[in-house]
């Protein structure tokens, strides 16, 4: 709810501002003082305030004064009340930076008029203010990538560059960097750049890679390429993970960094790519080892089973054995031979260190 900070040692006046105002929905602090409506100021952070000229001890121009020097109120708009006729005051009031002064009598439709049009313009200014500091905290989060993206994003792709001098130095390390990259319209998903990466590692010339839309390239379905297009647009994520079809039709992952950029007036998506096929297949591989050591190692007869790692920790444990004692053998997994060999620790790593090795060694 709105709330108004009314400020006025006629009492009458004050109870009138104050009726007209909860009637249209506002709620209202009223106050005859300007040291008590300074504390109240602070302390409620009003939309806006109305604040009488003429007061008794501190008038309303020295309030006004001291309510800019306070930095969570200086940003409320002020509109003085004044029986005064003289155009003076209400010059001096307007250069202080009120934004309205209202002259006594009240007219109630001005008066609502007036206060609805400053309290528009005051609520338009915050949301303004508000989804400015939204993109600079989103452009903050957007800048947490790798190092390499981070030197990359820092020396070529800064939004705000439009000169000549900038985009020249842009396309020169775009082009010539190993570093798979793509610029990609985020409305068509059309691939408007590649750079000789790119071309090397999709297998087209750079004729027909400019000609293509990203979905040609992405075999995720067309409807979720372009969701997690906008997704990027949005800058609400940067990293994805992806297929992607070769000109031979191979296909290969890919780890995908996006970022929004600007050339020209043109609101863009670069996108840096990196073939982690090797890396998927090496994950499959473990995934697929352990799951046979893991079905071996119950199978195994009288067994007690471990992986010792290089750093003399244990990385994998299993066998019937354990299950015999009633122990539990992932229980093991991460402890050191210390944890678990005690005062014959120094015997047991002088063998392991022998096995690492690659002697033989038994005890």
């Amino acid at each position: 709810m709105i709330t108004i900070l009314v400020v006025d040692d006629n009492q009458r006046d004050l109870l009138f501002l104050c009726e007209i105002l909860n009637k249209k929905g506002y709620n209202t602090l009223a106050f005859n003082s300007c040291e008590l409506a300074l504390a109240a100021a602070e302390e409620h952070n009003p939309d806006l305030i109305l604040l009488d000229i003429e007061m008794t001890r501190i008038n309303g121009l020295e309030a006004w004064r001291q309510i800019k020097q306070k930095e969570s109120l200086k940003e409320i708009p002020v509109i003085f009340l004044t029986a005064s006729t003289e155009t003076n005051k209400k010059l001096e009031g307007l250069k202080l930076g009120a934004v309205d002064y209202i002259t006594k009598p009240f007219e109630k439709e001005e008066l609502l008029a007036r206060v609805k049009t400053h309290l528009d313009l005051f609520i338009l200014n915050k949301t303004l203010n508000e989804q400015s500091n939204e993109l600079k905290i989103k452009s903050k989060e957007n800048s947490v990538l790798n190092e390499k993206y981070n030197a990359i994003n820092e020396e070529l792709l800064n939004s705000k560059a439009k000169n000549k001098e900038t985009e020249k130095r842009y396309k020169s390390i775009f082009k010539n960097t190993n570093t798979i990259m793509l610029v990609i319209d985020p409305d068509s998903g059309i691939i408007i750049d590649a750079n000789k990466a790119a071309i090397k590692f999709y297998g087209y010339s750079y004729k027909e890679i400019c000609k293509l839309n990203i979905n040609q390239i992405n075999i995720l379905k067309n409807k979720d390429i372009i969701q997690e297009i906008y997704h990027a647009n949005d800058g609400n994520k940067s990293i994805f993970y992806f297929k992607h079809k070769l000109s031979n039709n191979k296909i290969r992952d890919v780890e995908v960094y996006c970022s929004k950029i600007l050339l020209g007036d043109k609101g863009l998506l670069l996108s840096i790519i990196l073939d982690i096929t090797e890396r998927k297949e090496a994950e499959q591989a473990l995934i697929k080892n352990e799951r046979l050591l893991q079905k071996i190692s119950d199978n195994y007869p009288n067994s007690y089973i471990s992986i010792i790692e290089k750093d003399l920790k244990i990385g994998f444990c299993a066998g019937q054995e354990f299950k015999k004692l009633g122990l539990n053998p992932k229980d093991y997994i991460g402890l050191s031979l210390d944890q678990i060999f005690g005062e014959d620790t120094p015997f047991v790593k002088y063998n392991y260190l022998k096995a690492f090795k690659r002697e033989m060694c038994s005890f």
